[in-house]
């Protein structure tokens, strides 16, 4: 979790509003919340959409859920990934894309940062 003046961001590998063009730099999605004692309202919202990001990676196909885990949680590079994988870093990259976009739409009602 990082700081942001008076607020706090959770960030959440897998999805972001805009890909980068370098391969070795990764989207993230920030969930934002005040920093001071977020009333249960808040509190029940952020699990809730925390939540909902865990069942959409829960339910991606298991090579796309092993990518993702390796990208965002692992935090290999996608090179590194490609050739354990014996396939380009492109077919990365593009898979990686197509989860985020299938993120989007899934998940295209939660508060997304840049």
């Amino acid at each position: 979790m990082r700081t942001l003046g008076p607020c706090s961001c959770i960030l959440i590998p897998a999805f972001c509003l805009e890909l980068d063009h370098d391969a070795e730099e990764s989207p993230q999605l920030e969930l934002e919340f005040p920093s001071a004692d977020p009333g249960p309202d808040v509190l029940l919202q952020t699990k809730q959409e925390e939540g909902r990001l865990r069942s959409f990676v829960r339910g991606l196909t298991t090579p796309n859920r092993d990518i993702v885990q390796r990208r965002y949680w692992d935090e290999q590079s996608q090179a590194d990934i490609a050739r354990s994988l014996k396939v380009s870093e492109a077919a990365i990259s593009k898979r990686l894309r197509r989860v985020i976009s299938a993120g989007r739409l899934a998940l295209g009602d939660l508060k997304f940062t840049d």
